[in-house]
């Protein structure tokens, strides 16, 4: 899996968009209504550079696990450990809190009322309501996110992520309620390969 899929998605920049009662009401819901689940999964595609990567992760508070393609990720709340079985890297590094990109930090991936993103809708038509997202931050790369809900379920259906003429699409294919212990990072899974540590 290509690391780039991962930094990309944290990438902030502001455009010129104004908030509405309408995407601030949606937002709202979707907020709340995947708050109020305490664990829940995400089965989704990956569309980038003309290939598909299939995946899914789980969500426990603020820890998680995903899969994606080859590629695990184990994240503590804390400390997230990338695992890549091609090149047999295991890659730590600490979460960024701030991070509301889904394959960054999923955990934060629907908190959007909080100042991170300026928001509009843009279309809304037989059940599917089309928003942009501008972040709020001028310091780094990505335009925009455009978010597909359903009005009726309030749950995403496609999100994409533009940034420096390139695009990067997740679909969401089931979004679900899912309790149960989440997989955890054991050293001896990995025997052999090399750790990598940004900390």
């Amino acid at each position: 899996m290509k690391r780039w899929i991962w930094s990309l998605l944290a990438l902030c920049v502001a455009v010129g968009a104004h908030a509405d009662n309408r995407s601030a009401e949606l937002l709202a819901r979707l907020q709340q209504s995947v708050g109020a689940m305490p664990g829940y999964r995400v089965d989704f595609a990956v569309e980038a550079e003309g290939h598909t990567f299939t995946g899914y992760y789980r969500v426990c508070g603020d820890s998680y696990y995903m899969q994606l393609g080859q590629a695990e990720v184990y994240c503590d709340g804390t400390v997230r450990r990338e695992i890549d079985p091609v090149k047999r890297e295991v890659v730590v590094d600490m979460v960024d809190p701030s991070s509301r990109n889904i394959l960054n930090n999923p955990t934060r991936a629907f908190t959007l009322l909080d100042g991170a993103f300026v928001h509009e809708t843009v279309g809304e038509r037989e059940g599917v309501a089309t928003l942009l997202l501008s972040p709020a931050s001028a310091k780094s790369g990505i335009s925009r996110v455009t978010l597909e809900l359903d009005t009726r379920t309030v749950r995403p259906r496609t999100l994409v992520y533009d940034a420096d003429g390139e695009s990067v699409t997740v679909r969401i294919r089931d979004f679900k309620a899912e309790t149960g212990p989440l997989p955890v990072f054991r050293p001896e899974n990995y025997g052999g390969f090399e750790l990598i540590d940004f900390r």
